[in-house]
């Protein structure tokens, strides 16, 4: 979705990328903060912010209000509301993965056992209980992150080129952990 100049700029990519893998890249500024809506699927959040500022919300009590360069781990239960309101005249570089249990143990071989806390629980098919982790990345997620960003690929090679860095992430991120 490219934004136009009453919405503001740059563009706002929605990607399914398989069964339980999907991602929201963001690149641009709106002109007012917008709201994102979305209700827990039991899935992981690994939400990558390369610049720029968000708030989270949670049901109607938890708030967070984060800028700069930053990772965060979310789970979500399912019944609980997630609004994320993205930028408001401020640029932002962004990536979302929503990603499930099968993704990290059959597509990556991730060991529970290996992980800290909660994405250990979550990994190994304990209950989806909501935990937001806020983290620093290292310089090999930075310069994945802005790999991705500057893609040499366009047109229909352009998912499977982003599925790659997706996982190239993720793999380079649990790896710091």
């Amino acid at each position: 979705m490219i934004l136009g100049r009453s919405f503001g700029s740059g563009y706002l990519e929605f990607l399914s990328l398989g069964d339980d893998l999907s991602a929201i890249i963001s690149d641009g500024s709106f002109r007012h903060a917008q709201p994102f809506k979305l209700f827990g699927q039991e899935w992981l959040r690994f939400h990558f912010r390369i610049s720029g500022q968000n708030s989270l919300l949670f049901g109607d009590k938890i708030q967070y209000n984060l800028t700069g360069p930053l990772a965060q781990v979310l789970l979500l239960p399912e019944d609980v509301l997630h609004t994320d309101y993205i930028g408001g005249e401020h640029g932002m570089q962004m990536l979302s993965i929503y990603c499930g249990r099968r993704t990290l143990t059959e597509a990556l071989g991730v060991e529970p056992d290996r992980l800290p806390g909660m994405l250990s629980r979550y990994v190994a098919g304990g209950e989806a209980t909501f935990a937001l982790d806020h983290l620093r990345y290292s310089r090999d997620v930075y310069e994945a992150l802005a790999a991705l960003f500057k893609a040499p690929v366009t047109g229909g090679v352009r998912p499977a080129y982003i599925k790659t860095k997706v996982l190239e992430i993720i793999c380079l991120f649990i790896s710091d952990l």
